[in-house]
């Protein structure tokens, strides 16, 4: 059995890439890849076809896929990033912690997708 591998620290630089008055959507280059964070302040289902489109459109301007951390202590993050269209690409070990995390992925045609502890 494969082992996951072991996420050290990203560059916390995150650089906001759509920015409203009900949530931010920032990108941040990882060691392979680029991390999506979002902040929400206040969230109906308008802000979530906003959220939608918003989404689609970054990534499109970027052209490759993104990545989420799926944060154990956040119980809404599942239904939000299928929200998103990100599905689970695998598994890695927080350097810090220890904790296991799971990494979603939003893809992005023809593009390759980076699998972790496939």
């Amino acid at each position: 059995m494969t082992q996951p591998a072991v996420l050290g620290s990203l560059s916390l630089d995150k650089v906001p890439v759509v920015v409203r008055p009900d949530y931010t959507i920032s990108y941040e280059r990882g060691p392979e890849c680029i991390f999506v964070h979002v902040d929400v302040r206040r969230w109906t289902t308008g802000t979530a076809r906003q959220f939608r489109a918003d989404t689609e459109a970054a990534q499109g301007l970027l052209g490759e896929p993104v990545y989420a951390l799926r944060e154990p202590s956040a119980p809404l993050q599942p239904k939000f990033l299928a929200l998103a269209g990100f599905i689970p690409c695998g598994t890695v070990i927080e350097s810090s912690s220890g904790e296991p995390l799971t990494i979603h992925c939003r893809p992005f045609p023809g593009k390759r997708v980076l699998l972790f502890n496939p």
